[in-house]
């Protein structure tokens, strides 16, 4: 079996003509699509000023903030001037941030929930970039590398992708032949699909996916919806009965094209009644122990395939140390195999060397191989085979 750990450093190596954010720049890059007039992550980014959901205050940015909410129009200089002063802030990871914004409950003061600071909020503002993004990426560099891993027909493969967005997942579609598919291909199934957004439909009719290409997303996916009433922490946290999955009219993935974080859909089947709520709302969720999952054999599924793999690739993938619940569910389950892993591949782009070597050696001891293949080139020159001796 070959197991991938993938991060945002490979869909940013992808990057073509819109920019792809990392987790480290992710409110940096959300200001440029504000001020080109994204009004859904202008707004959310106001809302982020005015709910205090940084640790660094900026009295400037709080300033503007409050003088620009609840306006449904919005100068261009306007847009310009307050994307400058958020840019400008100290960076700080979209994982610690949205930490802090998944922790807000009934006791958050009433400016920070009505300003739009809710979890929702801040995951459609995500959603908003990757949907602009779309397939705007150099795609053809990952299929072609994934065509030529699934050449043995009798290998499995398993990715754990902690990527929200679908760069991968459309990959490996296409690379597949359409042998993986969502139904069944994320380790779980869902009960409904949707095209058009507004009627949900049993998946009976969809295709499944073969068993020997799985894709599994810890901290969720921009394509997983799920009812609003089952989104709070602890409320059908671990059922998947009301996912929904959205697919384009061809039954392939798509972003999720919601005109607001709350979209209804209609999920009466005919000869059935429905009395649940008919909002949905995407399933990402921060990294940690806690936070809600779709479901529980997820997390068992990735021990099962440490456990089982002869190879291991890390793309992208830096293990931060917001992380540190990866970390341990790594070294716990590479502590209980009853051999090593024959071969680690790590790629990734770390510019200071010193970082760079740390990070090498920081994965050999994690993960233990025989032996180690290392690119710091990032993912398209490894891809290039030739750049990576």
């Amino acid at each position: 079996m070959t197991l991938y750990f993938v991060g945002a450093g490979l869909t940013k190596s992808l990057e073509r003509t819109r920019r792809v954010p990392l987790m480290s720049d992710f409110v940096q890059v959300l200001t440029e699509y504000a001020s080109n007039g994204n009004k859904v992550v202008l707004d959310t980014l106001v809302g982020m000023e005015v709910g205090n959901a940084y640790e660094a205050a900026c009295e400037k940015c709080l300033a503007l903030a409050k003088a620009l909410r609840g306006r449904e129009e919005v100068t261009e200089e306007e847009r310009g001037r307050f994307a400058e002063l958020v840019r400008n802030r100290p960076s700080e990871s979209i994982e610690a941030i949205f930490k802090r914004i998944e922790s807000l409950g009934p006791d958050t003061p009433g400016f920070a929930i009505a300003s739009g600071l809710r979890p929702a909020y801040f995951r459609y503002a995500i959603n908003e970039v990757f949907a602009t993004i779309d397939w705007d990426l150099q795609l053809d560099l990952l299929t072609r590398f994934l065509t030529k891993q699934f050449e043995d027909n009798q290998r499995n493969h398993v990715f754990v992708s902690f990527n929200y967005d679908l760069a991968l997942d459309r990959a490996i579609e296409l690379a597949s032949d359409g042998q993986w598919q969502p139904q069944g291909g994320y380790g779980f199934d869902f009960p409904f699909f949707t095209i058009d957004g507004s009627q949900a439909c049993w998946t009976a009719c969809l295709p499944r996916s073969c068993r020997r290409i799985q894709i599994l997303k810890p901290h969720g996916s921009l394509n997983w919806l799920r009812r609003r009433s089952r989104a709070q922490p602890g409320v059908g946290a671990d059922d998947a009965s009301d996912m929904v999955l959205p697919l384009s009219r061809k039954l392939e993935l798509r972003y999720w094209a919601a005109s607001n974080p709350f979209q209804s859909i209609n999920f009466s089947q005919p000869g059935s009644l429905d009395f649940g709520s008919p909002n949905v709302e995407i399933l990402i969720a921060p990294p940690s122990p806690t936070k809600s999952s779709v479901m529980p054999r997820l997390r068992a599924a990735e021990i099962d395939a440490i456990a089982k793999a002869d190879e291991v690739f890390v793309i992208g993938y830096s293990l931060p140390e917001t992380d540190q619940d990866q970390r341990e569910l790594i070294k716990d389950a590479i502590g209980k195999r009853s051999g090593s892993i024959s071969k680690l591949t790590a790629v990734n782009y770390i510019v200071n060397d010193e970082e760079s070597a740390r990070y090498f050696k920081d994965l050999e001891n994690l993960f233990q191989p025989q032996s180690t293949e290392k690119c710091n080139k990032g993912f398209a020159k490894f891809a290039e085979r030739s750049a990576c001796g």
